[in-house]
């Protein structure tokens, strides 16, 4: 299918959008900019979809801009979300297409601030992988971010002076208390214990 005309309304902002003859009214500009809209073209599949189904798709795209304004999202989180507000998921998944077709929504750069995120909150690499996964970030891209990553094993001990006192983990429901969060933190079993031993001077090796 053709677009064979697009008149401006006269006030630059919306306009007529004809494919085939048939017309689509008020457009927005930024859309006929964005898709790159031109007479006597063959529209793509996905834009004929957005232009037929348009008024649905500019208000998922209002509260897409909404759920933005607050912070960032992946493509699958912000689908989700929109889908919350009673959006369906068609125009959900346009609305976010459209985002990323402006920049605003950038699945890679959004895993860079999640591993910047976690590993503030004393994350480990598994704990990291696995929010970044509940986010909706693809299994590709979590390798690549988290490729030349490491524990950074100190914050272990950060959080047992927080948590517990070097007495306490004489006990062993206490210590296997800690091993737990520490584990559901994201650290390997190897660095846990290693830090534990470090921290404790009476720890019990062969524990």
């Amino acid at each position: 299918m053709k677009i064979t005309d697009i008149k401006s309304l006269g006030d630059g902002y919306k306009f007529n959008v004809f494919v085939d003859g048939n017309c689509i009214e008020n457009i927005d500009y930024d859309f006929v900019i964005t898709f790159d809209l031109k007479i006597d073209e063959e529209a793509d599949s996905d834009v004929l979809a957005m232009l037929f189904n348009y008024e649905e798709f500019s208000n998922a795209v209002k509260r897409a801009y909404n759920i933005l304004s607050f912070r960032s999202h992946g493509e699958k989180e912000l689908i989700k979300k929109l889908m919350s507000k009673n959006i369906e998921r068609q125009a959900a998944e346009y609305a976010a297409f459209y985002m990323i077709k402006k920049g605003y929504i950038n699945d890679e750069n959004y895993a860079q601030e999640l591993l910047e995120y976690y590993t503030g909150k004393g994350f480990g690499k598994g704990r990291i992988r696995s929010e970044m996964l509940k986010k909706g970030i693809s299994g590709s891209i979590i390798n690549d971010v988290l490729e030349d990553f490491q524990n950074d094993s100190s914050r272990i001990t950060e959080i047992l002076e927080k948590r517990y006192k070097k007495e306490e983990l004489s006990d062993p429901k206490i210590k296997n208390r800690a091993i737990s969060y520490l584990l559901r933190q994201g650290y390997s079993y190897d660095e846990i214990f290693s830090r534990i031993r470090a921290y404790t001077e009476d720890y019990d090796e062969t524990y």
